[in-house]
């Protein structure tokens, strides 16, 4: 894909940052600066000598809220390398299919949205089905870069990453617009959005400081330890306040990504999947997680990718959990349940579908269960294949 640069002529104003192990896990409420047009000027003639790769491009325009025109060229040019990989992601799309049981998912798969990836689902408190994303469109950090970057706090689009989100309205599926409050600029993935018993939201993400990647490595599984998965919790499931890291993870041989959060009463468990070690979790008494870069209290024998927890009340009144998640063993979406949220027993898989991955549940007041998942469109891979070839 070429970017066209285009000259970025103001400056937005970056928020204060904030201390990301304040109150280990829980929200930072402070008030983070207004991201809007500052009307400064970027100073257009760069300082010579100065570090030009991405991260260092990336801190520039987290401390100035702004890009010069040699920083914008220089930015696209590097993110170009992104698009010549032999993984192209924006080919996945998000899709749906529903069951009277939760067990099994078979036919036609509905749309919901292409260019995305690793959906969550919730149900908010209309009974409306919300869904956020990994973000993939091919031209979201170019036009963001040149023309709004205020954006990159609102919706962490560095990379590969960007929180989207849609709504099923009366009308369809309409796009809904978040703001995460990002006290710098990152690449956010992974979102994890769950309506509270409180009434409140609470979102969970997968983070990377732009100032940190190296403009090779777009992958943020594939990012250095520890991987941060942050927390805030809002009263509108479209506006959060400056979220903080609730869990600092040095697991496996990455550190994990996806995470998802199980509700224990006032006790939280966020579970991290791994597709190359078994499933593990942090428990938060009263929602507050350990300090520093703890080491896992919940160790599981699943090899689960991409999990997604769900509440789970039986006919006869049993509580308990379903979890599904992608087997990285068997290539296949399965589910475990358990009573305690802790030791999960393996159900098999949910779909004949191996063509699936990162899954979410939710079930509706109706009964029916809905599993959001991804797919990858078989066309956009095969015109990718054959430009690569060229």
């Amino acid at each position: 894909m070429v970017f066209v640069v285009a000259l970025l002529s103001a400056c937005t104003g970056s928020p204060a940052p904030v201390d990301s192990r304040d109150t280990a896990g829980t929200v930072d409420t402070a008030d983070t600066a207004d991201t809007a047009d500052s009307g400064t000027p970027c100073d257009s003639v760069p300082a010579e000598g100065r570090p030009a790769d991405f991260g260092a491009i990336m801190g520039r325009l987290g401390s100035q809220g702004c890009l010069d025109d040699a920083d914008i060229a220089l930015a696209l040019q590097i993110a170009e390398g992104f698009h010549q990989g032999a993984f192209p992601v924006w080919c996945d799309g998000v899709y749906r299919l529903s069951s009277e049981d939760g067990r099994f998912f078979a036919g036609e798969p509905e749309l919901i949205q292409a260019n995305a990836s690793v959906p969550d689902a919730m149900i908010d408190e209309g009974g409306r089905h919300v869904v956020v994303y990994n973000d993939l469109g091919l031209d979201l950090f170019a036009t963001t870069l040149q023309s709004d970057p205020a954006r990159f706090w609102r919706e962490g689009l560095v990379g590969i990453g960007g929180v989207g989100m849609r709504v099923a309205g009366a009308d369809g599926w309409e796009d809904a617009a978040m703001d995460l409050h990002l006290a710098e600029p990152a690449l956010v993935v992974d979102p994890d959005l769950t309506r509270r018993s409180a009434g409140d939201y609470r979102l969970v993400t997968f983070s990377v400081a732009a100032a940190a990647l190296d403009g090779v490595q777009w992958d943020p599984y594939q990012t250095p330890k520890p991987h941060a998965f942050t927390r805030a919790v809002g009263d509108e499931p479209t506006d959060f306040p400056t979220p903080s890291v609730a869990v600092s993870s040095l697991a496996g041989v990455y550190g994990a990504s996806d995470p998802t959060v199980l509700d224990d009463g006032p006790d939280e468990v966020l579970y991290a999947g791994d597709y190359s070690a078994p499933m593990v979790g942090w428990t938060a008494p009263g929602g507050i997680y350990p300090a520093g870069d703890a080491a896992p209290d919940v160790r599981t024998e699943l090899s689960a990718g991409a999990p997604d927890v769900v509440a789970d009340v039986a006919a006869d009144g049993t509580f308990g959990w379903r979890l599904y998640y992608f087997d990285t063993i068997q290539q296949v979406l399965s589910l475990a349940t358990s009573t305690d949220g802790r030791v999960w027993q393996p159900q098999g898989p949910i779909t004949d579908d191996t063509g699936m991955a990162a899954p979410s549940v939710v079930r509706g007041s109706d009964g029916v269960w809905w599993l959001y998942f991804i797919q990858r469109d078989a066309a956009c891979e095969a015109d990718y294949a054959s430009a690569q070839s060229r």
